[in-house]
C-alpha cells in the first residue's frame, strides 16, 4: 500500500512539473521595464539638475534568474520619438552594465523651462530585449525673491 502512495504522489509531482514548465513555455521571452523615474520622481516637475540620474525595474513574469545585461537611453525635447517625427537629443548607446539605478543622463546640460522623454531598452543575459518604455523628464527653473518681510524667501515657479 505504501508503495502505491508513493508511486501516485510521484506521478502527481511529475505531471505538476510538467504543468509548470508548460506555463514557464506560455510567459515567453517578455522582458519588462516599469517604474521609470528621474531623480527619484516618476514624471517629475522641476528637475533640478542639468544633468538628472535615471533609474527603472525590470520585471520578466515567468523566469527566474534574468539579470539586465545592457541599457541603451534615449532622450526627446518632446514627446514625440523617432517612430513620429523626432530625433533624440542623446544616446546613450548600447551600455553593457547591470545598472538600473542612480544612471546619469550624460548628454548636453537639459534647459530651464523644457520638458523631456526619455527611453530605455534593456536587455537580459539570455539575450531578449524588452520594449521601449517612456518616462519624463521635466526641468523647471526656480526664482528666489526676496519678499520684504522679515528676510524671507518666496519660491517663484
Amino acid at each position: 500500500m505504501l508503495k502505491r502512495a508513493i508511486f501516485f504522489i510521484s506521478f502527481i509531482a511529475f505531471f505538476l512539473f510538467l504543468g509548470g514548465c508548460k506555463d514557464q513555455k506560455k510567459a515567453g521571452n517578455h522582458l519588462i521595464v516599469r517604474n521609470l523615474q528621474c531623480e527619484f520622481l516618476s514624471n517629475p516637475i522641476g528637475v533640478e539638475h542639468t544633468h538628472p540620474f535615471l533609474a527603472w525595474e525590470i520585471d520578466a513574469p515567468g523566469k527566474r534568474d534574468v539579470i539586465q545585461s545592457s541599457y541603451r537611453i534615449l532622450v526627446y525635447e518632446s514627446d514625440k520619438t523617432p517612430e513620429n517625427g523626432s530625433e533624440s537629443i542623446w544616446d546613450s548607446g548600447k551600455i553593457k552594465s547591470g545598472s538600473s539605478v542612480n544612471v546619469k543622463y550624460q548628454g548636453e546640460p537639459l534647459q530651464s523651462a523644457k520638458k523631456y522623454f526619455w527611453k530605455v531598452q534593456i536587455e537580459d543575459n539570455n539575450g531578449t530585449a524588452s520594449h521601449s518604455v517612456t518616462g519624463l523628464i521635466s526641468k523647471r527653473e526656480f526664482s528666489m525673491k526676496k519678499n520684504g518681510l522679515a528676510n524671507g524667501y518666496m519660491v517663484q515657479i
